[in-house]
């Protein structure tokens, strides 16, 4: 359906798309009374949802922007892609998706009760229109490439609710819902309240749902290839403020503990329209002039078959005026990766392939890749973020404010982690929470290997450790050389069976681990106790 064609959009002089619109539909229905039967059901809660968010809005503001951060980076909205919100309400939450996306995707906030749609379209918005409409049937079919809901999904409604978002998704789509986790304490004891009111004769509201096992086989009914549930958001709406935010920059530890994360209220549900996904074509995100053919790009491969191909390609449609040259270090692969390397770097001049010998290490690899660049930026990464590629703009976006080097952060309160081994989180909060305490550095995650320096910054530091413990340290001696490095929140969901096995193990890898921090926090104080010894030296001789 052609939205722009509408004679009942109402346009605003100064979007070209459909900034403060609303559209009507009559609400014919070719479905009948089951359609009017879904309609009422997703009207009442939609009101019920609206009552939730407004009666705290000191904690629902944080918790709404969470979500939309979560759209964008679980399902990786590219510019052009079209978005469609169910049950928009007033559209609380429908301007932080405005604002996340950038105006760069049009998104349709179908509402389905007249006055809440009437304050949604009075919102600024820069590429969203506002539905009113009696049923989701006046949507044609394979119309969106996302859709997504929050608090949206009741047991009853489940079955033809989730049918027609597969009917309404295109081929590749995803739909991602945000429900109440029945699992929850306070969940579970607001059920027995509804209930009772329910025997009592009372108004019940409409707050029942599926639990996850229900919604995985409701989802695959409906023709939904792939879904994924887990917990979300351990911050409850009644809490206060200053408590919230604890349980803000505690989220993904609690999210992912093992009986602990039941106490999340809410559960994300994330499902794939088809099996095998037609490949999407990406677009130009290179938009700063000063990275146009300055950034080399240094990709660590072992034993990566099966993803370097697609990260190649991916950066090459989405980031080929930013790349001055391409490293891919193939650390001694024994599956078909240098062979697959080397057939790229005949198609892209561009790519230079380094074949390291034994011994193996990420430390050692790190070394030679960042040695042989030769651009005036680096970017360092792993085979396996080709999931992510989509987000390596903002890493951009924030070195063009001036910094000297740009993290990106699996661990800050606006990050998103699916599948993350508990252990393996464990160990990497308690070493982090070790250099802050030591050094009075606030770092969240700088053992991420998704870094993007400008090039004296590899110049200037040393890589001394031979395997991951590398990662640490060319994400902490920058801080201590005094370097401006900042962070910005990314995505990390665990590799799919496609994707082939991580070389990371924990057992190994963790001595080296606590070998590294332990260096790094007696290097940062005897640089504290160095300039703290200077001072007074210095003060006598300017008196």
């Amino acid at each position: 359906m052609d939205y722009s064609r509408s004679p009942l959009l109402l346009r605003s002089s100064t979007a070209p798309f459909c900034s403060r619109a609303m559209l009507t539909y009559s609400g014919q229905s070719t479905a009948g009374t089951a359609s009017e039967t879904l309609t009422n059901a997703l009207r009442e809660r939609e009101m019920f949802r609206e009552h939730y968010w407004r009666t705290r809005p000191a904690t629902s503001a944080a918790r709404l922007h969470r979500r939309a951060v979560t759209v964008r980076q679980l399902l990786h909205v590219l510019p052009g892609e079209r978005v469609l919100e169910v049950g928009a309400g007033s559209g609380l939450w429908t301007q932080y998706l405005d604002q996340v996306l950038r105006g760069e995707s049009p998104i349709i906030a179908a509402t389905f009760n007249q006055d809440l749609a009437t304050t949604a379209a009075a919102r600024g918005y820069r590429s969203t229109a506002v539905v009113a409409t009696e049923s989701l049937n006046a949507f044609a079919s394979a119309s969106f490439d996302h859709i997504v809901t929050s608090n949206m999904v009741g047991d009853k409604e489940a079955p033809a609710l989730f049918e027609t978002f597969h009917r309404l998704l295109r081929p590749g789509g995803n739909l991602l819902c945000f429900e109440a986790n029945h699992a929850s304490p306070t969940v579970w004891w607001q059920d027995k309240i509804q209930a009772m009111r329910g025997r009592l004769g009372l108004r019940r509201l409409p707050c029942s749902g599926l639990n996850t096992r229900d919604m995985k086989h409701v989802l695959r009914q409906a023709g939904f290839a792939s879904a994924t549930v887990f917990p979300f958001d351990c911050v409850l709406r009644r809490m206060p403020q200053l408590m919230s935010q604890f349980a803000a920059e505690m989220s993904h530890f609690v999210e992912h503990a093992p009986v602990v994360r039941n106490v999340c209220g809410t559960l994300t549900l994330l499902a794939g329209r088809d099996e095998q996904p037609p490949r999407r074509s990406f677009p130009n995100l290179a938009t700063h002039v000063e990275f146009f053919g300055a950034v080399s790009v240094v990709v660590l491969c072992h034993n990566e078959e099966a993803n370097i191909e697609p990260l190649c390609r991916s950066m090459f449609e989405m980031y080929r005026p930013y790349i001055h040259e391409v490293l891919l270090v193939d650390d001694n692969s024994s599956d078909r990766t240098a062979e697959i390397a080397k057939r790229l770097s005949t198609e892209y001049p561009c790519i230079r392939v380094i074949s390291r010998t034994m011994p193996n290490g990420v430390g050692r690899a790190l070394r030679d890749g960042c040695s042989a660049a030769t651009g005036r930026y680096v970017l360092t990464m792993d085979c396996d973020f080709v999931e992510t590629a989509p987000e390596f703009r903002d890493l951009f976006d924030k070195l063009h404010e001036g910094h000297d080097g740009v993290i990106g952060s699996r661990f800050s309160p606006y990050s998103v982690l699916v599948r993350y081994p508990y252990l393996k989180m464990m160990c990497n909060r308690i070493a982090h929470t070790v250099l802050r305490s030591i050094t009075r550095k606030n770092v969240h995650d700088v053992s991420n290997n998704l870094k993007l320096y400008r090039t004296e910054v590899f110049r200037a530091i040393t890589i001394r450790s031979h395997h991951f413990g590398a990662n640490v340290e060319t994400g902490f001696r920058p801080f201590l050389s005094g370097f401006d490095i900042v962070e910005v929140p990314v995505s990390w969901v665990n590799r799919s069976e496609t994707m082939g096995t991580s070389s990371f193990r924990l057992l190994s890898v963790g001595p080296e681990y606590v070998s590294v921090v332990a260096a790094l926090s007696i290097e940062s104080i005897r640089n504290t106790w160095k300039l703290n010894t200077r001072q007074p030296h210095t003060k006598d001789k300017i008196l």
